[in-house]
């Protein structure tokens, strides 16, 4: 229930002119809801909606009116069963009243939003295009217009009708812009939170310009409403910055993201804002912010904390990146120091560190490339030296034997891979959303993935069919097995790590491929999603094993 978080005042505007509230009242509720402070706004109107109760007066329009600011602070609070009771009273006392219709239509579009996301989705959008028609021209019903838009906004999304979404999402801006944006800064953020799920449905689409252009829509939203220079905007911010396909745009927004990111005190956001921001930046800024934004935190928690260790993990990464491996490894090396002084070993925060993708990528890669070495040097011995006269007919007659044994020297097998468990949780929750929020850098109808498994190689996300995003999935490889039984004995490994991982809840299924192979499948009744295991080919006729997300 994402959307519901930025649920914030109907009704606010039109409190003066329905009810004969204590003016105080009012203001205090419209304050605590402005301060983000939703338990107060929430017992301010429970308390004030109860006395009127109390009284047993006819006095409906201020019960329903209080009535319906107890819903709204419920769904701030994402308290869905007890906003339904509160909308539901106030359009029931609303209805005995001859002058209530705008108190009655803001409590309407109340019932429609909550049955919308809370999961009666056709009812919901139903309701709320009944309302928006009557709703339309009223400055006095602005917000529940705003929300009304919104609920038609995002089942269009669903639908997959980024032209309608877009049409709803500029009629809720027009509405807010008459409440002025300055006072509803949750309002506002949940605005910018659809464009941007619009502008990742134009993403994932391969839309960029439509959808660079609903990013920064997004942005200018937010930004009307809390300022340019309100940490209140990473999140936006945050959620743009790596999709923008316009490298100027791009740079803008991560380098604002950056700056808003230095000034905020919450350093789980900030330092996670950050980390999102330096996608967005060419190499020269990405490494000047990442030592900045380390500066940052050694002067605020110390040249020894866990966060001046984190951050020289974060260095590391992008120095792996860049194939700076010896100063990535002596950053590295440093950072690990620093966390496990402070949080120990075995603590979650240096496993995260110690199983960085970059640096597993980088373990991996140096890897192969040694086993590649190894058979090289062993081909290398394997070549008979210039033979003597009297050994040119054994060496002659040897010859073939000496190839073919030099043909059967193999690698050893890959490790199994460890401590990918959370980060394959992220990837099939991504799948809902056809895995665009993981969606790297693209090569023709296919991306690298944002989000890299531990101890797998070449994490990417294709699509079966091009162009259609219902095809797409997310697949890793380990390699080389020297031959399909090896790898059929590693799968078996690995299958039940997969299993462990995701819970009682998935069906395993196992199956043979039409070479023999095993296959392993874990599905979900209730879900469309399913995890694969498989054999497949490697280069040089070897084998490999994947792991595959896939949408059903």
């Amino acid at each position: 229930m994402t959307l519901l978080a930025g649920f914030t005042v109907i009704g606010m505007a039109i409190a003066a002119n329905y009810c004969n509230a204590g003016d105080d009242e009012v203001a205090s509720f419209a304050n605590a809801l402005r301060a983000n402070d939703l338990i107060a706004a929430r017992d301010l109107a429970r308390a004030a909606g109860a006395k009127i109760d109390a009284q047993q007066t006819t006095n409906n329009l201020d019960a329903a009116s209080w009535h319906n600011r107890a819903g709204y602070a419920s769904i701030l609070m994402d308290d869905e069963a007890q906003a339904k009771i509160d909308f539901d009273r106030a359009c029931e006392q609303a209805k005995l009243e001859p002058m209530s219709s705008a108190i009655e239509l803001n409590c309407r579009v109340g019932i429609a939003f909550v049955q919308f996301f809370g999961g009666d989705q056709p009812t919901g959008a139903q309701q709320a295009g009944d309302i928006l028609t009557t709703l339309r021209g009223r400055k006095d019903l602005a917000s529940a217009t705003v929300l009304a838009n919104l609920i038609l906004a995002t089942d269009a999304l669903t639908k997959t009708d980024l032209v309608n979404s877009e049409k709803y999402l500029d009629e809720a801006v027009a509405a807010f812009n008459q409440l002025g944006p300055e006072t509803q800064p949750a309002l506002a953020s949940m605005l910018a939170r659809t464009f941007s799920a619009v502008g990742m449905q134009y993403y994932g689409n391969a839309k960029e310009s439509a959808a660079d252009r609903v990013f920064l829509r997004a942005v200018d939203v937010h930004a009307s409403s809390v300022g340019h220079d309100s940490p209140a905007l990473l999140a936006t911010l945050s959620a743009v910055s790596v999709f923008l396909s316009d490298p100027q745009a791009a740079r803008r927004i991560s380098l604002w993201t950056i700056e808003l990111a230095m000034k905020d005190q919450d350093y789980e956001k900030a330092h996670a804002s950050v980390q999102s921001a330096i996608m967005g930046l060419a190499d020269d800024d990405a490494l000047q912010s990442l030592w900045n934004w380390q500066a940052k935190v050694e002067k605020e928690f110390g040249v020894s904390s866990l966060q001046a260790g984190e951050g020289l993990i974060d260095i590391s990464e992008f120095l792996f990146r860049q194939a700076d491996n010896d100063n990535a490894i002596t950053i590295r090396d440093k950072g690990l120091k620093l966390i496990e002084a402070k949080v120990g070993k075995g603590s979650p925060e240096l496993k995260k560190a110690e199983s960085a993708p970059q640096y597993q990528l980088y373990v991996a890669n140096n890897k192969a490339l040694g086993e590649l070495q190894s058979k090289l040097d062993a081909i290398v011995k394997a070549v008979p030296s210039e033979p003597s006269d009297d050994q040119a007919n054994d060496t002659a007659n040897g010859e073939q034997e000496n190839v073919d044994s030099s043909d059967n020297i193999n690698p050893p097998s890959p490790d199994i891979p460890k401590n990918y468990c959370e980060t394959l949780k992220e990837v099939i929750q991504s799948a809902t959303g056809q895995f665009s929020s993981i969606l790297g850098p693209r090569t023709e109808y296919s991306w690298t993935a944002r989000v890299q498994l531990s101890g797998w190689n070449r994490c990417s996300v294709e699509e079966l069919d091009a162009g259609v995003p219902s095809s797409r999935y997310y697949s890793c490889y380990i390699e080389p097995f020297v031959d399909s039984k090896s790898a059929s004995g590693t799968l078996k490994e690995i299958a039940s790590g997969v299993e462990s991982c995701l819970g009682s809840g998935w069906i395993p299924v196992d199956e043979v491929d039409s070479k023999g192979n095993p296959r392993k499948t874990f599905s979900m009744t209730e879900d469309k999603t399913n995890v694969e295991l498989r054999v497949g080919k490697a280069l040089g006729k070897k084998s490999s094993v994947s792991i595959d997300v896939n949408l059903e």
